[in-house]
């Protein structure tokens, strides 16, 4: 089960966006100084750099796949659009991970 869950974490390459490594890596203070030197918030990654799981997604997404609620809190407020989609339609603070329904 975890190994599944693993796999579905995205998984960005090394050129691909600082911000986006950021979020990932939940460090809000590499995050907040990428945003005062004027990186696009809502930078999508693209399809090359990306696995299938991380197509199009933006910083806030691998911020809120990850549960770094301070980054993703920082990224909202900085103006990052919770409503951006990506590739699969999932949107910044929903979970991409799909979860397994609770047994009765």
């Amino acid at each position: 089960m975890l190994a599944h869950c693993i796999g579905a974490l995205p998984h960005p390459q090394p050129q691909s966006s600082a911000l986006h490594r950021a979020a990932l890596a939940g460090d809000i203070a590499e995050v907040r100084a990428l945003l005062q030197s004027g990186h696009n918030i809502n930078e999508r990654m693209p399809k090359e750099e990306t696995s299938v799981y991380s197509y199009s997604q933006t910083a806030l997404m691998f911020a809120s796949q990850m549960g770094h609620a301070h980054v993703v809190q920082l990224l909202l407020e900085e103006g990052a659009d919770e409503h951006a989609a990506d590739a699969n339609g999932s949107t910044g603070t929903q979970p991409t991970v799909p979860s397994t329904p609770a047994s009765n």
